[in-house]
C-alpha cells in the first residue's frame, strides 16, 4: 500500500546527502553516522546519498547506500520478467508521453501559455513587444501496439536523455537517488537492473528536472545548474516537500515498482 504523502516518511527518518566525499568529514560506527559533529543513529536514517563518488565505498551494512551513477548498497532488488518489464515500460511512456507532457504544458500555462512576454529596442529606438517561447519540445509518444522491449526503449532513451542530459540533469540524479531509498523503505519492487531503475521513476525525473526548467524561464529565477552543489541538495529537496503537483508523479513512479 502506498502512501499518500512521501512527507511523512521524510519527516520520521533523516536522508543525509554528501556532496564532497574528500572535504566532507564522516565515519561509521558505533551504530551512528557521524558527520561533522552531527551523530545520527542508523535507526534514524533513510539511508545516505553520495552526490560523488567516495574513494572507497564505506564498510557499513546497516545502512542504504547509494553511490553514483548509480550503484546501490545494502538495498535489496528484484529480476523482473521479460513480460513484466514489458507492461511496466509500456505504462510509463505512456504516462510520459501523454499526461505528463499535457500537464507540464498547463502547469506553464498558468502564467501565460504563448510564453514570457518581452520588449527590445529596434535600432530606430522603437520598443518591440515579443513572445520569448518557453514550452519545451514534445515528442508525443504512444506505445500501446509495442511489442518489443526494445521498441519501447527507443521511445523512452529520448526523454532519459532529455531529462538527464539537460542542463539541470543532477536534480533529475537527486530524483532518482532519494525514490530509490524511498522504495526501499516501502519494501518495493526494485529492479535489479539501473537501466530498468531510471526508466521506471522517468516520471518523477521529467517532471522534476522539466519544473525547474518552466520556473526558470516563467518567473525570470535565476540558472539553477549555476547554483554551488549544497545549495543544488536544499533546492531539490524543498521542491520535493513544497511542490504538491511534483509530488503526483513521483507517487505514479512508485506506484510502477508495487
Amino acid at each position: 500500500m502506498l502512501p499518500k504523502s512521501v512527507v511523512e516518511i521524510l519527516k520520521s527518518q533523516k536522508v543525509v546527502f554528501i556532496t564532497d566525499p574528500q572535504k566532507v568529514e564522516y565515519s561509521f560506527g558505533n551504530g551512528k553516522l557521524k558527520v561533522w559533529k552531527e551523530e545520527i543513529p542508523y535507526k534514524d536514517l533513510l539511508g545516505v546519498i553520495f552526490v560523488q563518488k567516495p574513494n572507497k565505498t564505506p564498510k557499513v551494512r546497516k545502512i542504504p547506500l547509494i553511490l553514483p551513477p548509480l550503484e546501490l548498497k545494502n538495498i535489496k532488488t528484484h529480476s523482473y520478467s521479460e513480460d513484466e518489464k514489458l507492461i511496466r515500460l509500456k505504462e510509463v511512456c505512456n504516462y510520459v508521453g501523454k499526461y505528463l507532457q499535457v500537464y507540464l504544458k498547463r502547469y506553464l500555462g498558468k502564467r501565460d501559455p504563448l510564453g514570457v512576454s518581452k520588449t527590445k529596442r529596434t535600432f530606430w529606438g522603437y520598443v518591440q513587444r515579443y513572445r520569448e517561447n518557453h514550452v519545451f519540445w514534445e515528442f508525443f509518444t504512444d506505445c500501446t501496439n509495442d511489442r518489443k522491449i526494445s521498441d519501447v526503449e527507443l521511445k523512452l532513451g529520448r526523454y532519459v536523455a532529455q531529462a538527464l542530459n539537460s542542463k539541470n540533469g543532477i536534480y533529475g540524479y537527486l530524483t532518482l537517488y532519494l525514490g530509490i531509498l524511498i522504495a526501499h523503505k516501502l519494501g518495493l519492487k526494485i529492479p535489479s537492473e539501473p537501466k530498468l531503475v531510471v526508466y521506471l521513476f522517468l516520471p518523477s525525473i521529467y517532471a522534476m528536472v522539466n519544473m525547474l526548467e518552466i520556473k526558470e524561464g516563467v518567473f525570470d529565477l535565476k540558472d539553477y545548474s549555476k547554483i554551488p552543489l549544497r545549495g543544488q541538495v536544499y533546492t531539490f529537496l524543498n521542491e520535493f516537500l513544497n511542490n504538491e503537483a511534483f509530488q503526483e508523479h513521483f507517487l505514479f513512479s512508485l506506484k510502477l515498482l508495487s
